[in-house]
């Protein structure tokens, strides 16, 4: 009897002291990372599992430990409540306190759509409109070398980094995470697209860019983005000039300061600007805006054709019409010329 009773309360103390045990790691894993000291935003996607939020968590430095997260989601039954959505997410916060943000749905955030293809300085204007960021403090963050440094950009400032997309952001969020949270959505919707080609270096990785900055505010119907692409990758194997309109309308709005032009003179496509790639040979400096999708895949993915020249066709539509040589070239720009 005396054994029985000794065997019994040797297992009840050892599940007493697991109990502990689970109970201090649990305690312990809840907390926030020691150096969680700032406000940061993190976003859930459509149809993310809570394995890939929890990992994404831990690699923000925002929880201590993903099984926390994940066996707090079962414990609550939560596993599947994790609601697609940016949130703001407070300094210190517990990982318990981060899953009933996440699976609350309530997002306290600015909402901000940024356009494709729309240059820094317009972004810098549309986050002070919200009241995110001013556009001083905006612009400054993207051409910090440090932040730049350390999100990957090696070039002078963020410019082409800057994915276009629905953000959700605090009121007075400081400059540097706005430019990180952009700039780290490019590089993760970069990766989904050149799964199997990435690029060997950053120089290769930024002449896509620049590409498809360019592609991006010359195509209207986006199955012609990967020809126009072709064309300018044509153009780059024959020493040709790009002679792109949209190079010359950056360099009229934004380094010169004007208003968009509805049509191009002669006299703008002479005018001074390494940017002009009606005067200069090559790929420009530096991006004309910041490409979205489309552009990036016809960066990565040209079409495989010989044409060298497009020219618009349809006003309405905005289709283009592609040719291989110069004469018909000419030949599509006096027929839809006068059609328009």
């Amino acid at each position: 009897m005396k054994f029985v009773f000794r065997t019994l309360f040797v297992l009840v103390l050892a599940g007493v002291l697991a109990v502990g045990v689970l109970g201090g790691m649990a305690y312990i894993s809840n907390k926030p990372p020691a150096d969680s000291d700032s406000i940061a935003v993190f976003t859930v996607y459509k149809g993310e599992s809570v394995r890939n939020v929890a990992r994404r968590l831990k690699e923000g430095n925002l929880i201590k430990a993903e099984l926390f997260l994940r066996a707090y989601a079962k414990l609550k039954r939560t596993e599947a409540s994790f609601l697609a959505g940016s949130y703001r997410i407070e300094a210190g916060s517990t990982g318990a306190q981060i899953h009933n943000i996440l699976v609350s749905g309530r997002e306290i955030l600015q909402k901000v759509t940024v356009p494709e293809g729309w240059p820094s300085s317009r972004i810098g204007e549309l986050l002070e409109e919200h009241e995110i960021i001013s556009k001083d403090d905006f612009m400054e963050a993207m051409h910090d070398p440090d932040l730049l440094g350390e999100l990957g950009v090696s070039a002078g400032n963020a410019e082409g980094f800057l994915y276009p997309d629905t953000y959700h952001m605090p009121k007075g969020y400081p400059a540097e995470k706005v430019v990180a949270h952009m700039v780290n959505r490019f590089f993760q919707v970069f990766a989904e697209i050149s799964s199997g080609k990435q690029p060997h270096d950053f120089p290769e990785l930024y002449n896509i860019v620049i590409l498809a900055s360019i592609i991006e505010r010359e195509y209207v119907v986006p199955d012609e983005a990967p020809k126009m692409a072709s064309v300018f990758y044509n153009r780059l194997a024959r020493d040709m000039k790009l002679q792109s309109c949209a190079t010359v309308a950056y360099v009229l709005t934004e380094e010169l300061g004007y208003e968009h032009p509805d049509y191009l003179t002669l006299r703008d496509l002479e005018v001074e600007s390494d940017y002009n790639t009606y005067l200069y040979a090559g790929i420009p400096p530096g991006p004309i805006g910041n490409p979205g999708r489309t552009a990036l895949e016809a960066a990565i993915y040209p079409a495989q054709t010989e044409f060298l020249f497009f020219v618009l066709k349809n006003q309405s539509s905005g289709e283009h019409e592609f040719t291989r040589s110069y004469d018909q070239h000419l030949d599509a720009k006096s027929l839809f010329l006068k059609k328009s």
